[in-house]
């Protein structure tokens, strides 16, 4: 079976490198994911979920430590979610930091329920 496996911050980097690898596999023969991750970015982890949802050869993803935040997005792009009697998922709202006057904070709100929209579709 394929593999690859995502550890740690899920990053822009990360999502190029999974990108990159799973450019030289065979979409049609079935693709283990190991994952561990604390999350991370939102824009990276939705751009990896979507790298691998529908994967055409099915897509198994064991979740060996944490899949916290965005990283549970991740999760569920897999047909087959696998985490261990001692792993950890963590689902919540996302959130981000901001500076600014009130209009600035109320577009981020907006920003903020856009996103959670998308990952609650997830």
């Amino acid at each position: 079976m394929q593999k690859i496996v995502i550890s740690g911050q899920i990053t822009a980097e990360t999502a190029d490198q999974v990108r990159s690898i799973i450019s030289g596999l065979d979409r049609s023969k079935p693709l283990l994911l190991e994952l561990n991750s604390d999350g991370g970015s939102v824009q990276a982890g939705i751009t990896i979920h979507n790298l691998l949802a529908g994967w055409q050869g099915g897509l198994t993803v064991d979740v060996v430590g944490w899949a916290l935040s965005v990283a549970s997005a991740i999760v569920q792009a897999g047909q087959v979610r696998r985490a261990h009697a001692s792993a950890l998922l963590m689902v919540h709202a996302p959130w981000m930091a901001a500076t600014g006057n009130a209009a600035e904070f109320r577009e981020q709100a907006d920003l903020l329920d856009v996103v959670s929209k998308t990952m609650a579709a997830i």
